[in-house]
C-alpha cells in the first residue's frame, strides 16, 4: 500500500513539474534536443542532451546574454518632475499677539510648581501630619 502510494505521489508530481515549465521553455528545448538529433544522431546522442534542467538552464543563459532595451525589459521612464516655487504669505486679518497668553500661562505652572515644591517641603519635614497621598 505504501509503495503504490508512493508511485501515485511521483506520478503526481511529475505531472506538476511538467506543467510548472513554461511553454516557451519545452519548445525551445525541444527544438535544441531535435538541434542535436539531427546534427550528431542518435549514436551520438548522451543523457545530458536529454536533461530537461540543463535545456531551461541554456535557454534562460541565451535570454540573459541578448541586450535588451530598457522598454523590451518592461521600464519606461517616468516624465521628470517639476517644482515651481510657492511663496506662503499670511493673510492680513490674521493678527495674534501671543505674548500675553504665553506670559499668563507661564506665570501660571511657576505658582503651581512652588506649592508642589512646598508641599513635598511639608512631607519631608513632617510625613506623619500630611493628610492625603504623599506629593510627587
Amino acid at each position: 500500500m505504501k509503495f503504490a502510494l508512493l508511485v501515485a505521489g511521483t506520478a503526481g508530481f511529475a505531472m506538476l513539474a511538467v506543467f510548472a515549465i513554461p511553454g516557451t521553455v519545452v519548445g525551445s528545448a525541444s527544438v535544441g534536443f531535435h538541434h542535436v538529433v539531427e546534427r550528431s544522431g542518435f549514436a551520438q546522442v548522451s543523457l545530458a542532451d536529454l536533461n530537461p534542467l540543463r535545456a531551461i538552464f541554456d535557454y534562460e543563459k541565451r535570454r540573459i546574454q541578448t541586450p535588451l532595451t530598457p522598454e523590451q525589459l518592461g521600464f519606461h521612464p517616468s516624465p521628470p518632475m517639476t517644482f515651481s516655487p510657492i511663496a506662503i504669505v499670511p493673510p492680513q486679518s490674521l493678527k495674534l499677539d501671543l505674548s500675553q497668553s504665553f506670559g499668563q500661562q507661564a506665570q501660571m505652572q511657576i505658582e503651581q510648581n512652588n506649592r508642589r515644591m512646598q508641599d513635598m517641603q511639608a512631607y519631608a519635614r513632617d510625613p506623619t501630619h500630611w493628610v492625603g497621598p504623599p506629593p510627587n
